[in-house]
């Protein structure tokens, strides 16, 4: 704050925008559930709104006065991402006029224009290390609020949202909890929060760690990355449990490419997910256990008790562990259809509604042949065409998949920028784990690794929750990963040039 404030004083229009643009990075992690006033025309408007349309309104006086131009002195990277949110934005424009449902899609295209808005200035703003550092430290304070929440609300209900108040939807030994929502609408949004801001915290927090870190920054780590597993098991994301698998992986692998006395780390952190697991399974272990030794005992004295050939005999007791409510991951897919007797996609459950609006959106690729369908047109179409779901439970509209989502809606035009995006991260990323091994630096092969872990989870999380274009946190983390690629690929420090080293002539010693 003493930084800030001296940012303000020196310079009020600077200091003012960087301060409304922190607010509206803490407060995009509530939205609507903070100060919500409804407006005649314009919708819900919350701090996150207010906050960014100052902060864009005070970039836009401060850019002019600065004569700063976002596109010169930026990477090919972050060029691409701007030539993408333009895109965007002008192929939404253009869909208004042949939108299925017009208030269906200006409301998508009014929510859209906050959300890229949001991505810019994290993109312009955040080039600052000290904004960067700031967003980070803001967006973990806000995932440990929610986090905190989250716990309540597994033990005693929901705090905003009621929905899983009169159920059981997780067990923890002999205990019946709940899902956690808080703010969000979903448990898979709240998940994907919890898993994008610790992404990011991660990959920074181990970027910055050059040779000795500090033991209890590693007891921190250790125990948070189990308790975000607790997290997400009492989310029931699965998405994001795999995610999470990920992200793990990646973490491993960077400790031990620190070297041995950092292996304890993952070692307790992985004991403690056991430990977690075996919590939420305790019903269907222990107890069946305890009644198939109850039942052996029993078993055996019926045997001693009875002639050597018992008339009726004696059925051996079984054991049977695990969630008997657990459908096999096949039924998730696939089911029989009753008149034909034929395997198809499942209509009501995850799995199978999932791929069955996968498909959907590839279809209205290939019928607008790659043009796309328009904003909004996706989601109306897979309801006008029952493609998921049935009468009793309603159908889906929702793809549930913001990749595919985008690629029906936008066709070629998004689907070049985001393939180049893609590309050049990809290829950061193999510059980064080539400077590793070519001055076998194993601290940057790790983090090459978790860097690469930390790209790949993107796909999960944000095919986890219906739509995740409204939630902000993504474009935090899309920001922060963009980011984090331009300032630690290949920095002299890391990955010197090893080949262009000019000899130097030291008191007659060439060196």
């Amino acid at each position: 704050m003493k930084e800030l404030i001296t940012d303000w004083e020196a310079d009020k229009l600077e200091g003012s925008m960087k301060l409304c643009f922190l607010a509206a990075v803490f407060t995009s992690f509530f939205g609507s559930a903070m100060l919500s006033v409804s407006v005649p025309g314009m919708g819900e408007v919350f701090p996150f709104r207010v906050f960014l349309v100052l902060t864009a309104v005070l970039y836009l006086v401060w850019s002019v006065r600065e004569k700063d131009c976002f596109w010169k002195g930026t990477s090919a990277l972050e060029k691409w991402c701007y030539l993408l949110i333009a895109i965007m934005l002008v192929y939404s424009v253009v869909s208004l006029f042949r939108a299925i449902d017009f208030m269906f899609t200006f409301r998508k295209l009014f929510n859209l224009c906050f959300d890229l808005c949001f991505f810019f200035l994290l993109l312009r703003l955040c080039r600052d290390k000290r904004m960067l550092r700031y967003t980070l430290y803001l967006s973990l304070a806000a995932a440990a609020i929610m986090a905190t929440m989250g716990v309540y609300e597994i033990f005693n209900g929901g705090i905003f949202n009621s929905k899983y108040d009169e159920g059981t939807y997780f067990l923890l030994f002999m205990r019946d909890c709940q899902f956690p929502l808080t703010v969000s609408s979903t448990c898979n949004e709240f998940a994907g929060t919890m898993l994008f801001v610790g992404a990011i915290v991660l990959l920074f927090w181990a970027a910055g760690r050059k040779d000795t870190i500090p033991r209890w920054q590693l007891w921190t780590v250790a125990l948070t990355i189990p308790f975000v597993w607790f997290l997400m098991l009492a989310s029931s994301a699965r998405l994001c449990q795999a995610a999470f698998c990920i992200l793990l992986a990646g973490a491993t692998g960077w400790f031990l490419c620190r070297g041995h006395k950092h292996v304890w780390v993952p070692v307790v952190a992985i004991l403690l997910i056991f430990c977690v697991q075996f919590a939420n399974q305790y019903r269907f272990i222990v107890p069946p256990i305890q009644q198939y030794m109850a039942q052996m005992k029993e078993y055996r004295q019926q045997v001693e008790q009875e002639p050597v050939e018992p008339t009726t005999p004696v059925e051996k007791p079984t054991l049977n562990i695990g969630d008997p409510r657990e459908d096999p991951l096949e039924g998730q897919f696939f089911q029989i259809n009753e008149e034909t007797g034929e395997k198809e996609l499942n209509n009501t459950r995850s799995g199978g509604v999932r791929v069955r609006l996968l498909l959907h959106a590839f279809n209205c690729l290939k019928e607008s042949k790659g043009l796309g369908v328009g904003l909004g047109n996706t989601e109306k179409l897979a309801g006008q065409r029952y493609v998921a779901g049935n009468e009793q439970h309603g159908y889906y509209e929702a793809i549930h998949c913001f990749i595919a989502r985008i690629a029906a809606d936008y066709g070629i035009f998004v689907l070049i920028p985001l393939s180049v995006i893609g590309f050049l991260l990809l290829k950061r990323t193999w510059a980064l784990f080539g400077s590793g091994l070519k001055t076998r630096d194993r601290r940057l092969v790790g983090l090459a690794v978790l860097y690469f872990c930390t790209l790949l989870i993107f796909p999960f999380v944000s095919t986890a929750s219906a739509d995740a274009q409204d939630l902000l946190c993504m474009w935090i983390y899309l920001a922060a990963v963009i980011l984090f690629d331009d300032r630690y690929a290949v920095l002299p420090k890391y990955a010197p040039d090893l080949e262009n080293i000019q000899p130097v002539n030291y008191r007659g010693v060439t060196l």
